[in-house]
């Protein structure tokens, strides 16, 4: 048996971090601050910890974030700013959340205030991924006496990653990353209904059109959910768009005006406004047709 490693936040993609990571043969210990869904994983093996500030403990060193965003991360692990009763030194803390430059820099402020190790270690893949080993993640640098257990877990986890320079970077390439899995799908979607306009039927374009270089993983993903009319959530299209978000700054930072940015943007952000529930982010194709209606 592996060693203890915690994971706090249990939406689709922590869920998947911990199956897999018990799959592998280490211990999971796992925290939310909705109890119920730590307890969903009890069946799987996990123990679930009902109080974020024994998430660390003598068996646990390792823990992994899988939150939201800057937000979240930061008042879910409050309690252990400034070294609570249960933190001690020699742990690593790994965010697997996407940042931009400036939730990058809030957190990186934050999490000096615990006493741990911190390793950004954003992932794209999505649950599916997770749950297979086969996500792809840039991991921030790690201090020598984690470094070779920080490696286990990545091959655990990921089909490729890759070690950057700075946190700053691992987040900036995700991010960038992000930008164009959205410009991907939103091109896909557009070929798919010009294609239906066309006269082509759902057989033939889900053939032909990945059969040229224009191919893409996030075609090849819609193409998916379209054929067998899929509208099951793998991927939120409101992450979508918060992700997408995260590029402007980059943008702004480094002075550059881009050609596509702001139009890519705000065709996300009316798709999403064009929900009134939550869906996943292939309904940008229906939100595509529906806005060509006339």
């Amino acid at each position: 048996m592996k060693q203890q490693i915690g994971i706090v936040g249990m939406g689709s993609l922590g869920s998947a971090l911990a199956r897999r990571l018990l799959d592998c043969g280490y211990r999971v210990s796992v925290f939310n601050r909705t109890r119920s869904k730590a307890d969903k994983l009890i069946n799987d093996g996990a123990m679930p910890v009902y109080d974020i500030q024994k998430i660390f403990s003598e068996s646990c060193n390792i823990v992994i974030a899988c939150l939201k965003d800057a937000d979240s991360i930061i008042s879910t692990f409050a309690p252990l700013a400034g070294g609570g009763s249960q933190c001690r030194r020699h742990k690593l803390l790994i965010n697997t959340s996407t940042l931009g430059p400036d939730e990058s820099q809030r957190v990186d402020v934050f999490m000096r205030s615990i006493p741990s190790e911190y390793m950004e270690f954003p992932v794209s893949g999505g649950p599916e991924g997770a749950r297979n080993g086969k996500l792809v993640a840039y991991m921030g640098p790690v201090v020598g006496t984690f470094l070779s257990v920080a490696r286990d877990i990545a091959d655990a986890l990921c089909e490729r990653y890759l070690q950057m320079d700075s946190n700053y970077h691992a987040q900036a390439m995700k991010v960038l990353n992000n930008y164009c899995e959205a410009m991907n799908m939103a091109v896909a979607a557009e070929a798919i209904h010009l294609a239906e306009k066309t006269g082509l039927n759902k057989e033939m374009i889900c053939s032909a059109l990945p059969m040229g270089r224009g191919r893409s993983v996030y075609m090849d993903v819609l193409l998916d959910k379209y054929q067998r009319d899929d509208k099951s959530i793998s991927f939120p299209l409101d992450l979508r768009v918060k992700d997408l978000l995260l590029v402007a700054p980059l943008f702004k930072q480094n002075e550059l005006v881009s050609f596509f940015y702001s139009r890519l943007a705000d065709a996300w952000e009316k798709a999403l406004d064009s929900n009134a529930v939550r869906v996943d982010q292939s309904a940008y194709l229906d939100f595509f047709k529906n806005y060509n209606v006339k």
